[in-house]
C-alpha cells in the first residue's frame, strides 16, 4: 500500500509539472477551409488603407456601360473600387495587362466627377485632384489619381466616370496606360481598342 501511494504521489508531481502546449488555432471559413487573404476569400487581394482592410479584383466583361459594372460588383457582395494609391493603380493595371494580353482596352473603377466639376474642364478651381471623388467609401486623399496628361478634360461637359487603361505598351489611342481617362457614364467603346472589358470590385473583407 505504501508503495502504491509513493507511486501515486511521484505521477501527479510529474504531471504537474509538465507544460501543454496548445495547437496554434486556425480561423476556418463555412466550407472548413483555411481562411484566405486576410478575410478577403479567394481570387481577392487585400489591401491595408487608412480607412481599414479592402479586398480587391479585377472581373472581364466586355462593353459594359458603368451602371452595369456596379451591378456586376454588387453581386459579389462588393462595389466598384477607388484606389488608395498608386500600387493599387499598379495591381489593376498588371492584372487587366495580364488578362487581356496582347489586346488592349479599359476597367471601370469607383470615382465619379464632383457635382462643383459637372460641368468645367480643368481650370483653377476644377483640378486633376478635386474634379472626382472615389465612390467606394473607403479609398480616401487624391495619391491614387493617376491621370492620362491632359485629364480629365471633360470633353462636351459629359464626362461624370472615369475608366483605367490598359495595354501591352506604353499608351493606347494617345492615353497613357496604367493611368485613367474620364468619359461619358454610357460609354462602351465596342469595337475600338479602347473597348471597356471589365472592371474592378472592392469590399471590406469579413472580420
Amino acid at each position: 500500500m505504501t508503495k502504491v501511494l509513493i507511486y501515486l504521489c511521484c505521477l501527479l508531481a510529474t504531471v504537474s509539472t509538465m507544460i501543454i502546449v496548445k495547437p496554434p488555432q486556425v480561423q476556418c471559413d463555412d466550407n472548413g477551409g483555411e481562411v484566405e487573404n486576410k478575410g478577403c476569400g479567394t481570387n481577392w487581394t487585400h489591401f491595408q488603407r487608412p480607412s481599414g482592410g479592402w479586398c480587391m479584383q479585377v472581373f472581364y466583361e466586355n462593353y459594359l456601360n458603368q451602371t452595369e459594372a456596379e451591378a456586376r460588383c454588387q453581386q459579389q457582395q462588393a462595389t466598384l473600387s477607388g484606389f488608395q494609391n498608386p500600387q493599387e493603380v499598379e495591381f489593376a493595371t498588371a492584372a487587366g495587362r495580364s488578362h487581356l494580353n496582347p489586346s488592349s482596352g479599359s476597367l471601370w473603377f469607383g470615382a465619379k466627377r464632383t457635382q462643383e466639376c459637372m460641368k468645367s474642364g480643368l481650370t483653377e478651381s476644377c483640378t486633376a485632384l478635386n474634379s472626382y471623388a472615389w465612390t467606394d467609401n473607403s479609398a480616401t486623399g487624391t495619391s491614387g489619381f493617376i491621370w492620362s496628361e491632359g485629364q480629365p478634360a471633360n470633353y462636351a461637359r459629359e464626362q461624370g466616370c472615369a475608366i483605367l487603361t490598359i495595354g501591352p505598351n506604353e499608351r493606347v489611342a494617345n492615353f497613357d496606360v496604367g493611368a485613367f481617362d474620364d468619359v461619358g457614364c454610357e460609354i462602351r467603346y465596342n469595337g475600338t481598342n479602347r473597348a471597356i472589358k471589365g472592371y474592378v470590385c472592392g469590399k471590406k473583407p469579413k472580420n
